[in-house]
Parts: structure tokens; sequence; C-alpha cells
């Protein structure tokens, strides 16, 4: 079949990770697969490689020119939808005017409504009695419009999740599967640190190192802030310890921390290749996503938990999502509060134990491999498809 997925962002984003690990897979079992995303900036397909498997496009190619991104000649049969933010949404409405037997499968990542809600500073039932012209003039196109996304989903012909919660969210009678991305095991497998990265990177021998590859945005900031103070608090009670960072940080995030701490204490990379990550990841003595079981954290899986798992290092989650699947204390260390004191206390824990430190890491590698192998997962994925 004709598989066209929907991006809601560039193909640097974070979640063509997932996307481009599922149309490669669909590909090597023969179906044809293409990829859009809003905007014209086919340029940022370079982060895939000098030849992706699949057909980078934008949204308007689906409906201008339906026929040219398939091989064999022929439209989309399916549309997979990464999200149903509100930018996205119309597109999709307008192409399936054109393309009206295509089925249309939407895939739930982050809690939408938690987003819109977060980001305006209301509750997400009275934002669903707003008019259109109030919500027009306060809420972005990048986030899920409170009424329109559920009329979208309503539309759907089938629906796939990144946890099995995301299930409460979806209408009665519309099929739902899980869909747990898989990881390129060929870049994120264990392996032992670079010693000329590190010495690059300016961390002394004596030093512990956490990493974290991810931005940080209104929805993450509070747990961020915790990481921050897990690596000033080990710091603080005589453990030398530095955190690498990736990503991109808000102006207001920075400012709310003491210049000299993250000087000392912080080595942020800013935006890197995603080739890049592999060799950082395995520098980490400990692997932390920091959060709790709280609206956010309960209906997501954080893009880099598959990675920590698959680079065989010790992780520690929060008991949320991924954090209930894993064996606690065999796969990863489950944390209860996420608050900074625990955290930090984990990390030492694994600093101190090597065979509870070897036993995390060997687990953590195992479960990645039996539960994100990309084949196995679009597998699924195909079966789902048709059963549409």
């Amino acid at each position: 079949m004709n598989v066209l997925f929907f991006c809601h962002d560039d193909f640097a984003c974070n979640s063509m990770g997932h996307i481009a690990g599922f149309a490669a897979a669909l590909q090597a079992l023969g179906h044809a697969c293409a990829v859009a995303i809003p905007g014209d900036d086919r340029a940022s397909a370079a982060v895939l490689g000098e030849k992706p498997p699949f057909r980078p496009a934008i949204f308007a190619d689906a409906w201008e020119r339906p026929r040219e991104l398939f091989s064999n000649g022929r439209p989309a049969d399916l549309l997979h939808v990464w999200t149903p933010r509100e930018h996205v949404r119309r597109a999709v409405e307008f192409c399936r005017q054109h393309l009206p037997d295509a089925r249309l499968v939407v895939h739930l990542e982050d809690n939408e409504e938690h987003l819109t809600s977060a980001f305006v500073g209301e509750d997400f039932a009275r934002l669903r009695e707003r008019s259109d012209a109030e919500l027009a003039a306060r809420l972005p196109v990048h986030l899920s419009h409170p009424r329109e996304y559920r009329r979208f989903l309503a539309s759907a012909h089938g629906v796939t999740g990144i946890t099995a919660r995301r299930a409460d969210f979806v209408p009665a009678g519309i099929p739902f599967v899980e869909l747990w991305p898989g990881v390129d095991f060929r870049r994120f497998h264990p392996g032992p640190p670079d010693g000329d990265l590190r010495a690059s990177l300016g961390i002394g021998a004596d030093e512990r190192i956490i990493c974290y590859p991810g931005s940080s945005h209104f929805a993450n900031e509070a747990e961020m802030r915790e990481l921050y103070e897990v690596v000033f608090l080990l710091n603080e009670r005589g453990t030398p310890c530095r955190l690498i960072r990736t990503g991109h940080d808000t102006p207001e995030f920075v400012a709310r921390f003491d210049p000299a701490r993250l000087s000392r204490f912080v080595r942020h990379l800013g935006f890197v290749d995603r080739a890049r990550l592999p060799a950082l990841l395995r520098l980490a003595d400990v692997l932390v996503q920091p959060g709790r079981d709280d609206a956010f954290n309960r209906y997501r899986l954080p893009s880099k938990v598959p990675e920590f798992l698959a680079s065989g290092r010790p992780v520690l989650l929060p008991r949320a999502n991924v954090g209930l699947r894993v064996g606690a204390g065999r796969e990863a260390l489950v944390l209860n509060t996420g608050e900074a004191a625990e955290i930090a206390a984990s990390c030492e824990r694994v600093f101190d134990d090597a065979a509870l430190a070897r036993r995390l890491s060997e687990g953590a590698a195992a479960f990645a491999r039996r539960s994100f192998d990309g084949v196995v997962n679009a597998w699924g994925l195909a079966r789902f498809y048709r059963r549409l």
C-alpha cells in the first residue's frame, strides 16, 4: 500500500525519528512511503542522510502532485497523521477533499489537551467553551484546537498512540493500537565511552556524567529544573558531576540559574546533529529522564528514552509510561516523586554500586531490544493498516 505520513514539524524534529523509522521499515516490508512536512523546508531532509529510503515532501505535494509521491504512480491509500495539531489538521482535511478514498490514521504523541491548556494557562474544559474568535486570538496553530481536534479524531478510521493510555482520548468505536517506536540499533548500542570526546568537552577524570539530549520548553521546564538541581546537589555532597546538555533553552529558563553554577557544572552544546548523540550517551554514567506521574508524563513516551535504554547505560525513569513497563531495579531505576533529592540519591546508588550499574546497563539494552525493534513494531503497524 501507499502510505503518506504528515509530520507536525520539519525533518529535524524529534517526532521525525519515529516517523522515519516506521517509513523505512514499511518500505522494507514492501510498502511505499512518503513523509510530508509543513512549510517548504525541504533542506531539513539533509538530516536523514544522502538518500532517505522514502520520498521527502511538503504538505502541498499531497494534493498538488499526489501521484508523484510514489514510484507506482498511484496516490496514497492511507494518511498517517503525526498529531492532530491545528496546522496539521487543516492540511489533512484539505488533502482528504482530493483523496476521498484514503484511510485516515491519527497518531497521538503528547497529551494535546494538557499542552494547549498549559500554554494558554486556562483549563481545557473552559477553553472548549470559548468562541472561535477568542481561540484564534489566543492559540497558535502548532497546538491542538479544543474542539476541532476531537472532531478530527472522530473522523479517523483508526488511531495510534505512543502509550496505551492514549486510548483515553480516542472516541468510542475508533480502532486504536499502541505504537512504540523503533530504535536504530546500528547507532544506539552499548559500547565504551570515547575518551577523546570526553577530553574535548573538558570533563575531568574524576567527574561523573549525566547526559540529557533535549530542549526545555513550557511543558517540561519544571522537571528540567529538577535535573539541574540534581547536578548542583551531587557536587555539593562531594560527588563531582557534570551535566551534558543538547537542544535549545528559553532565556527565561536560563535566567533561573546562577551563571557561575551553570558554567561550572553544565556543558551545554546547543543543537547538535543526531549523528553525534550515540557517542554522547555512551559517555554517561547515568541517563536521567526527569519527571513524575502527572498529566504531561502519563500519556507520553519521551523520544530519548528508547535511545537511553538502547545505549546500555543505567537509566532513571519516572513512574509513568515506560517506567511502568521496565523491571524496576533490573532494567531501570524507577523514580517515585521525581524530585531532585530522590534523583540525586538514585544516582549515588548507581555511582557507588558497580554491580547495580552493570545489571541496569545490561537490563536496559535487553529491554530496548525486546521493545523497540523497528521491524517488529512496523510489522504490527502494517497489520493495523490492513485492518482498516
